[in-house]
C-alpha cells in the first residue's frame, strides 16, 4: 500500500516526556520530519509522492534507532496512522513490537542528550553508514535493551560480545589495529576489544576503576562473564561479576560505553553531554557503594 504520510505517537514507559519543546523539523532523503514532545512524543514523516509504507516505515524506524542512542531506551509506541485517517493496529507489524520497552533499561539515569533537540540529518545518514557494518550487533545491542525476562548476567553477556566486533570496526576506521595483551594469538581477544574501547572513549566512565587500580580486574571480570555464560561453564577459574549490584553497574556502563562509541563514530559533538556522562556514571556506581556497604556491615 502507498501513502504520503505516517503519524507516530510514542510514550516514556511508566512516566511523561517532560514540558513541551520546540518543534524539531528536517529533511532525510525525500522525507520531511517533525518531532515534537509535549508529554507523549509525536513523530510525523511526509513525503510529496506516495510511497510503499515500508519506506515511511523504515525511516521511523531509523529515527527511533537514533533516538534511542541519545535518550537510551526506546519510547513504546501507543499508534502508528498512515496518512490521515489510516490508523493501524500495530500488532500487525511485528517489527514495532522489536522497539517496545519489556525491561527495565530506562529512565534519565541512562539519557546522554534529549534526542528531540539533537537529531540531525547528518547524524541519520551517518547511522545509515554505520549499521551496514555494524547491524548485527547494533542489532543485538538495541536487542538487549528493550527484551524482557532475561536474567541479568545473560543480557550483561550479550552486551560485553557486541564490544568485539566494534573493537574491530572502530580499529578499521582509525587504520589500526587493536592491541593485544598477549602476542600468541593472531586475533584480538575480547579482553583487548573490551580494553580497546574502554581506552579509547571509556576514560570518563571507567575513572573511578583506573583510580582505584581496578581497571583490569574489572574488564576480566566482565570478559568471563560473558565466557562463562556463553561457553555454560561453571567451573571458571577467574571470576565473573560476582553479584546483582555489580552485573547491574557494569551492564549499564557498557550499555552508555557502546552508546558513546556510535556518537563518536557519527560525528556528534560529545562535549555537549560530558557532564550528564560523569551524572550517569556516578548514578550507576552507587551500586558498587551499596555492595561495599553491605559486605562491611555483614
Amino acid at each position: 500500500m502507498n501513502h504520503k504520510k505516517i503519524t507516530v505517537v510514542q510514550r516514556m514507559k511508566n512516566g511523561f516526556l517532560s514540558n513541551k519543546r520546540p518543534v524539531l523539523n528536517l529533511t532525510y532523503k525525500n522525507f520531511d520530519i517533525s518531532l515534537e514532545d509535549a508529554v507523549y512524543r509525536k513523530i510525523v514523516i511526509k513525503t510529496l509522492q506516495e510511497t510503499d509504507r515500508k519506506n515511511l516505515l523504515n525511516t521511523f524506524l531509523l529515527i527511533n534507532r537514533l533516538c534511542m542512542i541519545f535518550d537510551g531506551c526506546f519510547y513504546d509506541i501507543d499508534s502508528v496512522v498512515f496518512d490521515d485517517d489510516d490508523l493501524v493496529n500495530i500488532d500487525d507489524f511485528c517489527v514495532l513490537d522489536y522497539y517496545k520497552m519489556h525491561s527495565d533499561f530506562y529512565g534519565g539515569n541512562l539519557q546522554l542528550v534529549n534526542s528531540g533537540e539533537a537529531l540531525t540529518t547528518e547524524l541519520l545518514k551517518n547511522l545509515t553508514l554505520i549499521d551496514e557494518e555494524l547491524l548485527y550487533p547494533n542489532n543485538a545491542f538495541m536487542y538487549m535493551t528493550h527484551i524482557g525476562g532475561l536474567p541479568l548476567d545473560m543480557r550483561t553477556a550479550f552486551l560485553v560480545e557486541c564490544y568485539e566486533p566494534l573493537a574491530h570496526y572502530v580499529s578499521f576506521k582509525r587504520n589500526e589495529v587493536v592491541p593485544q595483551v598477549s602476542s600468541n594469538r593472531s586475533e584480538p581477544t575480547l579482553y583487548d576489544c573490551l580494553s580497546y574501547i574502554i581506552n579509547l572513549y571509556g576514560g570518563s566512565i571507567f575513572n573511578s576503576e583506573v583510580i582505584d587500580g581496578k581497571l583490569e580486574y574489572r574488564i576480566n571480570q566482565m570478559k568471563n562473564n560473558r565466557h562463562q555464560l556463553m561457553h555454560l561453564r561453571k567451573d571458571m577459574k577467574n571470576k565473573p561479576l560476582l553479584n546483582k549490584n555489580e552485573r547491574i553497574t557494569y551492564s549499564r556502563k557498557l550499555h552508555i560505553l557502546y552508546r558513546h562509541t556510535l556518537l563518536h563514530l557519527m560525528g556528534f559533538d560529545v562535549n555537549i553531554y560530558t557532564h550528564r556522562l560523569t551524572q550517569c556514571t556516578t548514578h550507576w556506581e552507587k551500586y558498587l557503594v551499596s555492595d561495599q556497604e553491605d559486605t562491611h556491615n555483614g
